[in-house]
């Protein structure tokens, strides 16, 4: 059989008067009859793929989000996605963005805003290196 060839219902031993037509599923590619309605193909993937379909989909409003907690496979760009799910996420910036609080943190330090824990560590040093000698 070739793809596209289509068979009246009678010709595949099925009841009715209905046409078929010999197509692949778009998901997995396994080639089955589909009914034609209206010159077009009644379903464009097979039964396998819209149970699972199904069951994914069940799963997601039970779990409230797409998939497991997400498994990222990240490029040389940066970029990861989902494996389960086919999300994108840009951890490129995500770097730049908690580099740039680091960045701000060590500016504010050398200003004197704020103080290092460094600083904070010797003055406690000092403080109860003095109060050691009290008691």
């Amino acid at each position: 059989m070739n793809l596209g060839e289509i068979r009246k219902a009678g010709e595949l031993g099925r009841k009715g008067h209905c046409r078929y037509v010999w197509r692949a599923c778009t998901l997995c590619g396994r080639e089955r009859w589909t009914q034609l309605s209206s010159g077009r193909p009644r379903h464009t993937i097979c039964l396998r793929c819209a149970n699972i379909a199904h069951r994914k989909k069940q799963w997601q409003v039970k779990q409230g989000h797409m998939c497991p907690p997400h498994y990222w496979l990240i490029d040389s760009g940066n970029v990861g996605q989902c494996k389960y799910c086919g999300e994108l996420k840009d951890f490129g910036k995500l770097h730049n963005e908690s580099m740039a609080k680091v960045y701000d943190r060590q500016r504010r330090i050398r200003r004197g805003e704020i103080e290092s824990s460094i600083a904070l560590s010797n003055q406690i040093t000092v403080a109860l290196g003095r109060l050691e000698g009290y008691v």
